[in-house]
C-alpha cells in the first residue's frame, strides 16, 4: 500500500487541497477575531448607550420566552421548564441591575410627586440629617419635622443644613420666572431658617446651618441632597419651574462600603463636605438672623 492509496489522490493534489483548507481556516479565524473585537468595541457600546435598562430587560425576557417555547415544542417536562424560567429570570435581574446596585442606586422616580415626599423622608431619619438645598422650606413646613428633631435629640445625633443666602439674587430671578413676587423666595428662605433655629433649639437637638456662596451663573446648586443617618441619600435634580421641586427627578442612593470608590453616595457626600468647609461658607448665628430685615 502506498501513500496514494491512503490519501485517495495524488500527493501534489492532496497537499494543494490541504493548503487551501489551512488558508480557509486561518482566514475564517481572522475574520471571526475581527468581528468579535469590533462587536465588543462598537456593538456593546452602542447597545448600552442607545438602549435603556427597560429595553435590555425586555430583550432578555423575549429571549427567555423563545427558549421556553422551544422547550415546549421539544416536550420538556413542565417542572424543568418552570425551574429553567425561574433561574433564567433571576440571572436576568442580576445581570440588568448589578451595575445599579454596585453604584448604590436603590430606586429612581421621574418626579418627586411619584417618589419620596419631604415628610416621608423625615420619617426615615433616626439619628442624623445632612441637607443641601435652597431653603429647606418643604422640610420645616411639615409636622414630621418636629418629630424628627425629637428623635435626633434623643439619639444624640446632629443636623446640618447648607442653604442659600437669603440675599442671593438668583432667588429673585427664580421667583420672577415662576410668576411670583421678586422677594417671595427670599422671605421663604429666611422664614425657614428661623424655623430651624426655633424648633431645633426647643427640641434640644444639635444642629448647624451654613450658607453657601456659589460663584456660578445662577448661584444655586443644581441638585438637592438629603443624607439620612449616613446610610441613605435622596438626590433630586433641581428644575427651576412652577412645580417648586415636585417635578424634580429623584434618585435614592445607599452607602455601599463594598465598592466605595464607585459609590454615588460617597461622591455626593464628598461634594457636600467640600461645600460645607469652604472658606466662603457662612455660619448662621442668632445674631446674623436678627440682622435680617423682616
Amino acid at each position: 500500500m502506498n501513500i496514494h492509496d491512503i490519501v485517495g489522490k495524488p500527493l501534489p493534489e492532496f497537499f494543494r487541497d490541504r493548503g487551501f483548507a489551512l488558508f480557509d481556516a486561518l482566514f475564517a479565524a481572522l475574520v471571526l477575531g475581527v468581528l468579535v473585537y469590533v462587536g465588543k468595541k462598537v456593538s456593546r457600546a452602542r447597545f448600552l448607550v442607545n438602549y435603556s435598562l427597560r429595553a435590555r430587560l425586555m430583550v432578555a425576557v423575549v429571549f427567555l420566552a423563545v427558549l421556553s417555547a422551544a422547550g415546549v415544542l421539544l416536550k420538556v417536562g413542565v417542572v424543568i421548564l418552570l425551574l429553567f424560567a425561574f433561574a433564567g429570570f433571576e440571572l436576568l435581574v442580576f445581570w440588568v441591575l448589578r451595575d445599579l446596585s454596585s453604584v448604590g442606586i436603590t430606586n429612581a422616580f421621574a418626579t418627586t410627586r411619584q417618589g419620596i415626599a419631604a415628610e416621608d423622608t423625615l420619617r426615615l431619619v433616626k439619628r442624623d440629617l445632612v441637607f443641601l438645598g435652597i431653603g429647606a422650606k418643604k422640610l420645616t413646613s411639615t409636622d414630621e419635622f418636629d418629630a424628627m428633631l425629637s428623635r435626633v435629640a434623643a439619639a444624640g445625633g446632629s443636623l446640618k443644613f447648607l442653604l442659600s443666602p437669603p440675599q442671593n439674587t438668583a432667588l429673585e430671578e427664580m421667583a420672577r420666572r415662576n410668576g411670583r413676587d421678586d422677594f417671595s423666595y427670599r422671605s421663604r428662605v429666611k422664614e425657614s431658617i428661623r424655623e430651624i433655629f426655633k424648633r431645633a433649639s426647643a427640641a434640644g437637638a444639635t444642629f448647624e446651618v451654613r450658607l453657601y456662596n456659589l460663584n456660578q451663573e445662577i448661584a444655586l446648586p443644581h441638585f438637592r441632597l438629603l443624607f439620612i443617618d449616613d446610610r441613605l441619600c435622596v438626590f433630586s435634580q433641581l428644575l427651576w419651574s412652577a412645580g417648586e421641586g415636585l417635578d424634580n427627578p429623584q434618585l435614592v442612593l445607599r452607602r455601599n462600603d463594598d465598592s466605595a470608590g464607585s459609590s454615588l453616595y460617597k461622591g455626593y457626600r464628598d461634594y457636600f463636605d467640600t461645600l460645607w468647609n469652604l472658606d466662603t461658607t457662612v455660619v448662621v448665628t442668632p445674631e446674623l438672623i436678627a440682622d435680617w430685615p423682616a
